[in-house]
């Protein structure tokens, strides 16, 4: 039953995951529109920094901040650049656990970051309607399938749902294991896991 509890929580903390990424990216988009790049930057790297596993937005931060430093240089705004690289390695570093998500991402952006940091000048006047193209290019792209994201949490419910189910029934009588009685909530908290498994393939 424990781990039911945990299994649960685990799901609520997915969704609130979830949730605070998605409207990071949505604020993101919202100054991409405004043509405000520092607060498309800003709101993209926090949205990187609601971390889980398999999360569909953290993958949507990191391709916006990449897509915004290399917008940036290209019309000579080394600032807003390095600001932006900057904040892809903050994102990788702070949300490192067992493992270091988006490792290649960081250590592109502190060889870009090296790299920028020795040109000069380092400051440039940028082209505004080119400026202004990317962004909108930027603001209009869709991202991931919001749906990746309901399927995370309903497979953390459905494996909570199926080992509460195994843990009321595997204890038979004068308890005493009872497998056979608990087959099914083992074979839901399976599918759970599986479909957890393949929504972070496939997202």
């Amino acid at each position: 039953m424990g781990l039911a509890v945990i299994v649960t929580l685990l799901g609520v903390a997915t969704a609130r995951v979830l949730v605070s990424g998605e409207e990071e990216l949505s604020r993101s988009n919202e100054a991409l529109t405004a043509k405000d790049p520092r607060g498309a930057v800003v709101h993209a790297r926090r949205a990187a920094g609601w971390y889980a596993p398999g999360a569909p937005h953290v993958a949507v931060a990191y391709e916006r901040l990449i897509a915004l430093a290399e917008a940036a240089e290209e019309n000579r705004r080394d600032d807003l650049a390095l600001l932006t690289w900057r904040s892809v390695r903050e994102a990788s570093t702070t949300t490192r656990w067992l493992m270091t998500p988006h490792a290649a991402d960081r250590e592109r952006a502190d060889r870009e970051i090296a790299r920028i940091t020795a040109k000069r000048p380092r400051h440039a006047e940028p082209d505004p309607a080119v400026m202004t193209a990317r962004f909108q290019e930027l603001a209009n792209r869709s991202g991931h399938h919001p749906g990746w994201g309901v399927a995370l949490v309903a497979s953390f419910a459905l494996s909570a749902a199926g080992f509460a189910w195994w843990s009321r029934r595997v204890a038979g009588a004068g308890g005493r294991l009872d497998l056979r009685a608990a087959r099914g909530g083992l074979i839901l908290t399976l599918a759970g896991v599986a479909s957890w498994l393949l929504t972070v393939w496939r997202s």
